[in-house]
């Protein structure tokens, strides 16, 4: 094998991979944010659940008090079946940037590990 495709090799794998493990890396990340809706649902976390809300059209105090309960629990019911979505979207992706990072720290140890797998293979065929 000729010295150039080694170095040529090297550098591909120490430049224009890593960049495009780490552009691989920030659209996973992008795309399981958006899978489990986490933005979205952070931006409407105590919205009213599927936008069922009463108006107040007058009736004195008690029909004030009645669209207020409902209008709270409207926000609780919608609060407590978002919030369980938004965590798990960032338990994966918290997950994933794990496995990533992972992934980052084997890719730039991968090359070494075969260099040294094959000197220490010859020490011991040889030595």
């Amino acid at each position: 094998m000729q010295p150039m495709v080694i170095i040529s090799y090297w550098q591909w794998h120490y430049t224009t991979a890593l960049r495009s493990l780490f552009v691989l890396w920030r659209d996973l990340t992008w795309y399981v944010l958006h899978l489990f809706s986490v933005p979205f649902l952070l931006r409407t976390l105590f919205a009213p659940w599927k936008r069922m809300s009463e108006h107040y059209d007058g009736g004195g105090l008690e029909g004030y008090f009645g669209v207020l309960a409902f209008n709270l629990a409207s926000r609780f019911v919608g609060c407590t079946i978002r919030l369980p979505i938004i965590l798990v979207g960032l338990l994966v992706t918290t997950l994933m940037v794990v496995a990533l990072v992972g992934l980052y720290v084997a890719w730039l140890l991968a090359p070494l590990v075969i260099v040294g797998s094959f000197m220490f293979g010859s020490a011991l065929l040889y030595g």
